[in-house]
């Protein structure tokens, strides 16, 4: 950069810094200021419509306690409970021109109703839920006779289109329920659309039946103890007042999803139903969840209640879910939803507050302000709100009941300090003009400045270029009073000076070059290695370089004389180390090849040995394995003989008992002869006594019979009598026959044994050979794996020789390849020091 450029800027710069910095620091100043202001003008709002939102909601909040309150108290709804209670158990035999419902009635209408589940309740649920179905069997198994009998007539046969079955006043039959329906249900719905409530529902505290429901959805007739609904936000709220003893006593149930209510968000305030200090029922509002929506989104007005373009209140649960509609849900529901996706929002929640137009009980918020408020505390802060901008918030706890919810009172912080960057910006403004303004009047003020101080300088500039490029008579004509001047001629003094001290040195350098030529003429000749070349020496400084050159010439003809001589030497030694190395090679290689070939050898027998051995061991097997066969066939020889004389002694014995057997038979004729005598003796007993009947007469007629079966009964006995005695006959020519035969079998038997015990006496001489025969066959095998072993030491041993042969002869070769390398360096090394030409060496004293 140019000296002119230089003096420009700082110039400017001293002028331009200060303005700068004054503008910033009033920027920074106006724009801390009224953010302050702003910031609490915000923060003084947003405490205002948070409060405002937190009375209005307690009074709503009390009004729906005194009213469920109030309501329980009421005379008609006492006794509207009374006459539901009584009669809904009677339903199903007065509803059907007062003739009960039977079996296949009931089989109807769960057909009926279990089309309108399916069917009507899931079409409509699946539109209001990103098409979700749930299974509705398992809501529709668990209701009883009756449940499925007031369905049928005020739900699915409910001739009013879906989410209008309050319309039906009566079902049209004679029974005391429809009555007391027709009778109750125009005031209890009246008071519901007056209040704008839900639902109400009378419960009977003993059972947990819902006996009557405004809406008639499908809860109604379920029970709340042990229905499938037992577990929801109104199951809860009616255990929780069917605990209490006070007809005053009032219970909440934060939100929740309900599936009745097609998953939509549902509370529920309940109340205990007394009557002359007996509790009969319970009382059940489903409160309005749209009158706390309209109460903390201000009916949509933001605007007016000074929340601008992104101000908002809302209410948090203590599970972190928003209980009324955001305003940006509202307003701008794209941006919304792409806001929530940023916020990394699960996709099933963002297709749900699409699908339900809504983000009640739906939106996560867990903010520092929202978690303060959950602690008890109330303040104003900024941080980022559930779609990552930041904001200024106004925060409040909210008790009832039990419940805690977060009130909170939001807008957008760039929306409230926006008066306070339009400030920032009109502020720059300003000060962009002035310094523009500042800039263009100093620009020309240091115009007019380095005008003056730069011409004297670039005479001075030219000057010493012109010296520079050879114009030693250049000098600088700058006439002014000023330092410039003084230093023109300071500066002409000494180029005359420095001119001079040039010439003088110019002269010298000339004599040293001359000394320089004739010293490297010298050095050529000592670089072509002939080291009798003199230096000459001059009086300048090359004198001293000339003396040391030659002193280091005369050292390294001294050393290389050495060299020389102990090159010779070395060569003799390497020729006969080389010599001795070829003989010694030579002679080990002669030695591996013997070994080699006595290791050959000694592989063969090895393996000759081996297989001896491997053959004696199978030997040694084999003779083993007879042995042990004629063991065990010696064995089997002498338990032959031990059965032998077992089967002797039990013939012997069988023999002597047929032999009693027969003996047996032969008493069996005597007692057959007897027999045979009684049934003679009878057979006449039983004649002379026909006779005598006949002599009596009539009298003896019954005598005659008794006589005739007698003598019956005497020919069975002599018929049996001989059927015995040819058995027995049969018997004893048996006995005979098998008693001979086992005679012969026992001498049979008896020769046997005789064989059987000489075979054994065989037998045993047979095992003793044998035995000694392996005896002799394993000390054969012993031997053999002895020098088999032996053998295999052996081979180890000769391969180890030869390895070791092998590794001698390696080394050997090695030796010779280096000696070879050493006769050749020595001979290089005589060639190298025969290059340079020696002088004479000194002869030393003694020779």
């Amino acid at each position: 950069m140019k000296l002119k450029q230089k003096l420009v800027l700082g110039a400017l710069s001293i002028t331009i810094i200060p303005v700068v910095l004054v503008s910033v620091s009033l920027d920074t100043i106006s724009f801390n200021a009224g953010r302050s202001s702003l910031e609490e003008q915000a923060k003084n709002q947003l405490v205002s419509v948070r409060d405002a939102r937190k009375d209005q909601l307690e009074t709503y909040l009390n009004s729906l306690q005194n009213q469920v309150k109030t309501f329980s108290n009421d005379l008609m709804i006492i006794e509207a409970t009374k006459e539901f209670s009584s009669s809904f158990g009677k339903f199903r035999e007065q509803a059907d021109r007062n003739q009960p419902i039977d079996a296949q009635m009931l089989r109807e209408y769960r057909e009926n109703l279990s089309n309108y589940y399916t069917t009507d309740f899931v079409n409509e649920y699946t539109n209001r839920n990103i098409g979700e179905a749930p299974d509705m069997t398992k809501y529709l198994l668990p209701l009883d006779a009756e449940s499925i009998a007031l369905q049928y007539h005020y739900i699915s046969a409910n001739p009013e289109s879906l989410g209008q079955k309050d319309n039906l006043t009566s079902a049209g039959d004679q029974s005391d329920y429809s009555k007391a329906h027709k009778k109750y249900h125009p005031h209890i719905r009246q008071y519901l659309k007056t209040f704008n409530y839900y639902d109400i529902f009378l419960v009977e505290p003993d059972t947990g039946d819902i006996i009557y429901s405004v809406f008639k959805e499908l809860d109604y007739t379920t029970s709340l103890i042990n229905g499938p609904y037992a577990e929801t936000g109104l199951g809860r709220a009616f255990q929780k007042a069917n605990r209490l003893t006070d007809p005053d006593g009032v219970v909440f149930e934060d939100f929740a999803t309900y599936l009745p209510s097609y998953n939509d968000q549902a509370v529920f305030i309940a109340s205990p139903i007394f009557d002359k200090g007996e509790k009969i029922g319970i009382l059940v509002f489903q409160a309005p969840i749209a009158t706390i929506n309209q109460i903390m989104t201000v009916n949509q007005q933001w605007r007016d209640y000074g929340l601008g373009e992104s101000g908002e209140t809302y209410i948090v649960g203590s599970d972190n879910l928003i209980r009324n509609d955001s305003r940006f849900l509202i307003e701008d529901k794209d941006n919304y939803i792409n806001a929530l996706g940023n916020a990394n929002l699960s996709k099933k929640i963002i297709d749900t507050i699409r699908a339900k137009n809504t983000s009640i009980g739906l939106q996560t918020v867990s903010t520092p302000g929202t978690q303060a408020a959950m602690l008890n505390k109330t303040g104003f802060d900024t941080f980022a709100d559930y779609r990552g901008e930041q904001v200024l918030s106004a925060y409040t706890p909210l008790e009832f009941l039990g419940a805690k919810w977060a009130i909170m009172a939001e807008i957008d912080e760039a929306e409230a300090f926006a008066p306070t960057f339009s400030l920032r910006e009109s502020i720059q403004n300003a000060a962009i003009l002035i310094g523009l303004l500042v800039l263009a009047l100093s620009g020309t003020i240091a115009w007019f400045l380095v005008k003056a101080l730069v011409r004297p300088v670039k005479e001075l500039e030219d000057t010493v270029i012109k010296v520079a490029e050879g114009d030693f008579g250049a000098r600088a004509q700058v006439e002014t009073d000023d330092e410039l001047g003084t230093l023109s001629k300071t500066l002409n003094g000494l180029l005359d000076d420095r001119i001079a001290a040039l010439a003088e040195t110019e002269r010298k350098n000339d004599e040293l070059n001359e000394s320089i030529i004739r010293l490297l003429e010298g050095t050529m000749l000592l670089s072509e290695r002939d080291l009798t070349t003199k230096l000459p020496v001059s009086e300048d400084i090359t004198g001293p370089l000339s003396d040391a050159i030659a002193q280091v010439v005369d050292a390294i003809s001294d050393v290389l004389h050495e060299v020389n001589d102990i090159a010779l030497t070395v060569e003799k030694s390497s020729n006969n180390v080389k010599s001795l190395s070829t003989v010694v090679s030579n002679s080990a290689e002669t030695d591996f090849t013997q070994l080699e070939k006595s290791s050959q050898r000694l592989v063969k027998a090895t393996g000759a040995m081996k297989k001896n051995a491997e053959l004696a061991t199978l030997c040694s097997d084999l003779t083993n394995n007879m042995s042990n066969m004629t063991n065990s066939a010696y064995g089997a020889v002498k338990n032959t003989i031990e059965s032998m004389s077992d089967i002797r002694a039990n013939i012997h014995e069988t023999e002597k008992r047929i032999k009693r057997l027969g003996e047996r038979s032969q008493e069996i004729n005597n007692v057959v002869d007897i027999i045979n005598n009684i049934a003679e003796k009878t057979h006449v007993l039983a004649l002379n006594a026909s006779m005598q009947a006949a002599a009596a007469g009539e009298e003896g007629r019954a005598f005659s019979v008794i006589a005739d079966e007698v003598q019956r009964l005497a020919e069975s006995a002599r018929g049996a009598t001989a059927q015995i005695t040819s058995l027995v006959d049969n018997i004893q020519v048996e006995t005979s026959d098998t008693s001979e035969t086992m005679g012969n079998t026992i001498s049979k038997v008896i020769e046997g044994a005789s064989l059987v015990e000489k075979a054994g006496q065989e037998m045993e001489k047979t095992t003793n050979t044998a035995t000694q025969l392996v005896e002799k066959v394993r000390l054969i095998s012993d031997s053999c794996n002895t020098q088999s072993q032996v053998s295999d030491d052996l081979k180890n041993r000769s391969i180890k020789l030869q390895e070791n042969a092998r590794e001698t002869q390696s080394k050997l070769e090695l030796q010779s390849n280096e000696t070879l390398k050493l006769v050749k360096n020595s001979e290089k090394l005589l060639e190298s020091v025969q290059l340079f030409k020696l002088p004479e060496r000194a002869k030393s004293a003694n020779g």
